[in-house]
């Protein structure tokens, strides 16, 4: 069984942030802090015995205090864009914090990546709880959001979101980790293939129009095989260069499903990710500034559709007061 120690990593407002360490069986040692319950490392060692930190990340708490690309984070309430920064919800309309120009992003300016959790561990889970007030972001009701994380022998991380309020409210719950599995200055190199035979098409400030685009129609995006990144780039027909792209799940149910699959030949390692969600958001981290530059890493983020709430033909699952709102996202390091 996995064991997991505790250390004390800095303090935020008078208060202790703390940093916990996974260990397994077969030597995958992942870093998880109480700060925003950010993933700060993967570290395990590939077929050649190297240990290697797959996941981009910082060395104090203040570097994540000042981060601003999300670097490991929990994102919520609402991952992704929500067009205008408002939705309507029986009738009555909800204005929410303006962080990405007109919209807002990833829970606007108090978003869960800022957040100090309450933790406690039970054997080998660590469970981390956190609060979110009524009108917070803009956003309606009272919620609690715990995460459970749990690291098997198998190197499976699962990540068990549990989330209650005690007014109908939208939710979108991810992790924010930027993968890079060859330690290459970027991931371009790397090998992915995606569950998925449409993708959302988005217009120039990264929103969904409402439309799904068949792949196959779109060479660029389609990664129905393993492709080369950097190769399939090459292809796409828009301004950006790299994917900021949500790929619907090829299987619609609500199950744990394999969404995306992630390769590494430099390193002979990949990372396979599963999910309840409906679908998974691929971003080549072309914005990342500060110490991680442009490419350095990609997020592979399973959630719900970006700007749900306005578009009512999208799946999405509200909180209501008397139905938890369950999801779960697991990573499988191969």
């Amino acid at each position: 069984m996995c064991e997991i120690e505790s250390q004390e990593f800095g303090r935020v407002g008078g208060q202790a942030v703390y940093l916990f360490r996974f260990v397994n069986d077969p030597g995958t040692n992942i870093e998880i802090i109480s700060y925003g319950a950010i993933i700060k490392s993967i570290k395990r060692p590939d077929k050649k015995g190297k240990i290697q930190d797959i996941v981009l990340g910082y060395g104090t708490l203040e570097d994540y205090l000042s981060d601003n690309n999300y670097i490991g984070a929990t994102i919520g309430r609402y991952a992704n864009r929500i067009s205008d920064a408002s939705f309507s919800i029986d009738g009555k309309t909800y204005f929410l914090d303006k962080n990405d120009g007109d919209n807002c992003n990833h829970g606007g300016f108090s978003g869960f990546n800022k957040k100090l959790f309450d933790y406690k561990i039970e054997k080998d889970k660590l469970i981390l709880s956190v609060e979110s007030a009524d009108g917070e972001g803009g956003f309606p009701g009272n919620m609690m959001l715990t995460i459970t994380y749990q690291l098997t022998d198998k190197n499976e991380l699962f990540i068990d979101y549990d989330v209650s309020a005690d007014k109908k409210t939208p939710v979108n719950i991810t992790n924010h980790s930027y993968f890079n599995l060859s330690g290459e200055k970027t991931i371009l190199k790397h090998r992915l293939k995606i569950e998925s035979d449409r993708v959302l098409e988005f217009d120039n400030n990264f929103l969904p129009t409402g439309n799904g685009v068949d792949v196959s129609n779109n060479p660029g995006f389609d990664f129905r095989r393993f492709r080369v990144i950097a190769e399939n780039m090459n292809l796409k027909r828009e301004k950006m260069i790299g994917y900021n792209s949500y790929f619907i799940a090829r299987e619609k149910n609500d199950v744990l499903k394999k969404l995306v699959t992630l390769r590494s030949e430099k390193s002979d390692s990949g990372v396979e990710v599963f999910s309840t969600m409906p679908g998974v958001m691929i971003y080549t981290g072309d914005f990342l500034s500060g110490s991680h530059r442009p490419f350095s890493g990609i997020s592979l983020e399973a959630h719900y559709y970006p700007n749900s709430p306005n578009h009512h033909h999208f799946p999405e699952k509200f909180c209501e007061c008397d139905r938890n709102w369950k999801e779960t996202i697991m990573y499988r390091f191969i």
